[in-house]
């Protein structure tokens, strides 16, 4: 990634951070003993990313950015309609003769056989 507009640099680490914490929580559902401690340190460090992210995209939300009025359009228009193709994927795995279950706790658990 090159730092020619180092605001998106920043609010893109903001969003991965974010995204990360989620997916280190989500681990430690039931993790062996041994993992416990790096997955602790994993989501620290992502929600200080995020945060951290945060504050500085919000400090330098002035600053150049590769978005202008015409590329936020078309990357609103193309990021919108790309967000219903995948939550469409676990409720028809079946009809498609794929996985026939979800993982317990799964949302789509109760729609699968």
């Amino acid at each position: 990634m090159t730092a020619e507009f180092p605001r998106d640099a920043i609010a893109t680490a903001a969003v991965f951070g974010f995204f990360a914490s989620a997916w280190f929580g989500w681990a430690q559902d039931q993790p062996p003993p041994a993992w416990r401690r790096w997955l602790v340190a994993g989501s620290v460090l992502s929600l200080l990313t995020a945060v951290t992210g945060g504050v500085l995209t919000w400090r330098h939300w002035t600053d150049p950015s590769a978005f202008d009025a015409g590329t936020s359009r078309t990357f609103g228009t193309s990021s919108a309609s790309s967000s219903p193709w995948p939550a469409s994927g676990p409720p028809s795995w079946p009809a498609a003769g794929g996985p026939t279950s979800s993982p317990p706790g799964s949302p789509w658990s109760s729609g699968c056989t």
